[in-house]
């Protein structure tokens, strides 16, 4: 975050007393990936909310219509948290169980824009249970990550073992992707089905379709392990496929 920001306080006192915070966050510069980023110029309302009689302390904020959260932590305590954040313009309600549950709808959403940002955020030996997270459901509009390119994705989230497993459902693709906590460790992903378009029929065609792989960096890619139930090409069956994908100097290797 930088630059200034505008807002509006109030204290409402009746039987349902709050502090609330209302700002337009114009010339305040927010530096997130695609679409939740903004310029300082930019116009987005926002809300936060405060109750001054709950039992424990509760939090209620609005993005815009990007986002919704409804946070209460018992005991001033991260760890004892119950927590909702939901995307796309509904309003989060706050939950009964411990937990941080995430659902809705996202315009787009780039993997890859976001482990450095978390990563210049991380304090030095501070660490989040990864059980506090109960479930993530998102609809996106068009999904990069993985080695995909999707539209009209459905993600589902939640814990395996020592890591996330990511179920996916589109028309490109369906199956889960398993992403283990520890850095090295390959990425697995289980499709029952990828569905590749019609390939072109002449030069001419093949020259003006853009080419998904243009912007890739074989040496930034993690490593794979991919098994594919069916592959189809222009709706037509090919079978099943698997191949293990190894970073290596100056690009990666198949096997």
């Amino acid at each position: 975050l930088s630059g200034t920001l505008p807002y509006k306080l109030n204290v409402i006192l009746d039987t349902n007393s709050q502090l609330q915070v209302d700002s337009s966050l114009q010339g305040l510069a927010i530096d997130l990936p695609v679409p939740f980023g903004k310029k300082a110029g930019e116009t987005r309302v926002a809300q936060f909310r405060m109750p001054l009689t709950a039992k424990e302390p509760t939090y209620w904020a609005k993005y815009a219509d990007l986002a919704s959260l409804a946070l209460a932590l018992p005991g001033g305590q991260l760890d004892d948290a119950r927590a909702e954040l939901v995307l796309g313009g509904q309003s989060a309600k706050l939950p009964d169980e411990r937990g941080f549950s995430l659902r809705g709808k996202v315009a787009e959403l780039d993997v890859s824009a976001w482990p450095a940002l978390i990563a210049g955020y991380s304090t030095p030996g501070s660490a989040v249970d990864p059980g506090l997270l109960r479930s993530a459901s998102l609809q996106v509009g068009r999904f990069q990550g993985f080695g995909l390119d999707a539209d009209n994705l459905g993600i589902n989230l939640k814990r395996s073992g020592a890591a996330w497993q990511i179920g996916l459902d589109s028309q490109l693709v369906a199956g889960a992707v398993t992403v283990p906590d520890q850095q090295g460790v390959p990425i697995v992903l289980d499709l029952q089905r990828v569905s590749l378009p019609e390939p072109a029929t002449t030069n001419a065609e093949a020259i003006a379709k853009p080419d998904p792989l243009a912007d890739v960096d074989p040496a930034s890619m993690p490593p794979l392990d991919v098994k594919i139930a069916q592959v189809l090409l222009g709706g037509n069956a090919l079978g099943a496929s698997s191949f293990k994908l190894r970073p290596v100097a100056g690009g990666v290797l198949f096997s």
